[in-house]
């Protein structure tokens, strides 16, 4: 019988639980037992859950790619198909003190914004002198706006260089929350292109994405995935170990309010980045090496919020027409006017000005979605859900002409303020490297008198795969990965004792 605990039940412990369940579980051979700490299963991947008609998700969201992605096929026989739908994406629509951008326009300056971009990816790994990201933008922007004034391919207005810039500026913005850095400048530029992009095929789920997680553990005994049951130390045992077991996890059940304790021979860990920064150097028992300690400072781990609108219109055609993004560029006309006191009010949002993508899920209900990173995101969480409800109905409206419905409800997230994750995902920071997630994926060694060749803890989650950072595919394969170690390690152990 080999006892097995697994920390976490978001996608990486999910997925590590079903790999050993289906390879082991029916031979009896295998005690598993999967410890979350919050009331849920899913880690980052959460659903807004009833209280928004129109659903969505506040967690995970997309599934990254259809070629070399290990998820998409598991996403797609979970719902037959169904409701996995690819996304096509459209030009946001620009608007400048109360009118609309000319589409063109905005259409340029975003094609010369993407193509620096792709050009930071490229050859950012072969430029001397330049550490971030956010500074070889900035010096290939100055240099763009030089060749167009040079060669007068745009209007060389005043309004026409603020454009610009703040659509550069926004673009920005959008990059940083896909990145979950605070700023591009916290960026490592050549370190950009570690990341696998795979193809550019980006779908939804219409159902919710925690759907395929409770089908990967609905084959497991119900009492298997403890809930509320935070870890307080992961202890590597050596001649004083029980049982003879290499571990022993102890951790707080909160729904029996007292300490509880697993004796393991294998411990799979994937708490967050987050919580690795906040508790790693007093989680483990003795302390992790120093040089996992070193990759854990070192790496980024950053915060991006979503929130959620639901619109007071249903299935009836909203009246107007409605882009399927837009966001807001410089100061609200009605500001200029002296009749908007919410651009200070509500500082912290317009300054950011999101992108405002909206969407007309299965449910019917018209649905608003914007993303908010960094600082920004922080300040959104520290504040209470009326004045957030109040910033986002502010926001829509100062996007006039465009007419958006009256705001019925939202649903944000805060991973951030919530201590089981300290954030949202990983990123390549200015001081680490790709190597820096493989060393975090090193497994820990048994103490002696156990074989100390034999490794007891290993680590999967996100920030643990070098190619897939940040990703829910990248928490998958991490999982799988370290399933798959263990179960090599147990078939080797067998061949010994044969």
């Amino acid at each position: 019988m080999v006892r097995v605990c697994i920390v976490g039940a978001g996608v990486a412990g999910c997925t590590a639980a079903s790999a050993l369940h289906h390879a082991l579980g029916s031979s009896g051979a295998l005690e598993l037992v999967v410890l979350e700490a919050s009331a849920r299963v899913g880690g980052r991947v959460k659903h807004a859950g009833a209280g928004l008609r129109c659903g969505g998700e506040l967690g995970a969201t997309w599934v990254h790619g259809k070629r070399g992605n290990p998820i998409y096929p598991i996403v797609h026989a979970a719902t037959n198909g169904s409701t996995l739908q690819q996304q096509s994406w459209q030009m946001p629509v620009a608007i400048y003190h109360g009118r609309r951008v000319d589409p063109q326009f905005v259409a340029h300056v975003l094609e010369d914004v993407e193509a620096i971009i792709d050009r930071a990816v490229s050859k950012g790994a072969g430029i001397q002198g330049v550490r971030s990201v956010g500074e070889f933008l900035d010096a290939e922007w100055k240099a763009q706006g030089q060749r167009d004034d040079h060669e007068g391919e745009h209007e060389s207005s005043e309004t026409s260089h603020v454009l610009k810039d703040c659509i550069y500026q926004r673009r920005k913005r959008l990059e940083c929350s896909i990145s979950a850095c605070d700023s591009l400048n916290d960026l490592r530029l050549d370190q950009y292109r570690e990341y696998d992009r795979l193809d550019d095929n980006h779908s939804r789920n219409s159902a919710p994405m925690e759907t395929f997680l409770h089908g990967m553990l609905a084959p497991l005994l119900p009492e298997t995935v403890r809930l509320e049951t935070r870890v307080t130390q992961v202890q590597r045992c050596g001649a004083e170990s029980q049982d003879g077991a290499p571990l022993l996890v102890k951790a707080w059940d909160a729904r029996a309010g007292a300490s509880v304790s697993y004796l393991a021979d294998f411990c799979i860990f994937t708490a967050s980045l987050g919580v690795m920064k906040a508790e790693g150097e007093r989680i483990f028992e003795p302390p992790l090496p120093p040089k996992k300690l070193q990759a854990i400072r070192r790496l980024g781990f950053g915060t991006v919020d979503k929130v959620l609108i639901e619109f007071e219109h249903e299935s009836d055609p909203v009246k107007g027409e409605l882009p399927q993004s837009a966001f807001l560029l410089g100061t609200p006309a009605s500001a200029e006017e002296g009749h908007a006191p919410d651009t200070d009010k509500y500082a912290w949002l317009f300054d950011y000005a999101p992108l405002v993508y909206m969407d007309r899920p299965a449910s019917g209900f018209l649905r608003g979605e914007m993303w908010l990173s960094g600082t920004t995101a922080r300040e959104m969480e520290a504040k209470d859900d009326e004045h957030v409800f109040r910033a986002v109905q502010a926001y829509l409206h100062a996007l006039a002409p465009l007419a958006y419905p009256k705001v019925r409800s939202i649903a944000r997230s805060r991973w951030f303020s919530d201590p089981n994750f300290g954030g949202s995902y990983s990123y390549n920071a200015i001081e680490s490297d790709g190597s820096d997630f493989e060393t975090l994926a090193e497994p820990l060694p048994c103490l002696p008198p156990h074989d100390v060749n034999r490794p007891c803890i290993l680590f999967a989650g996100e920030a643990t795969h070098r190619s897939f950072y940040s990703t829910m595919h990248g928490a998958f394969a991490s999982g799988e990965r370290e399933a798959k170690r263990l179960l090599g390690l147990l078939a080797r152990t067998a061949d010994v004792a044969n």
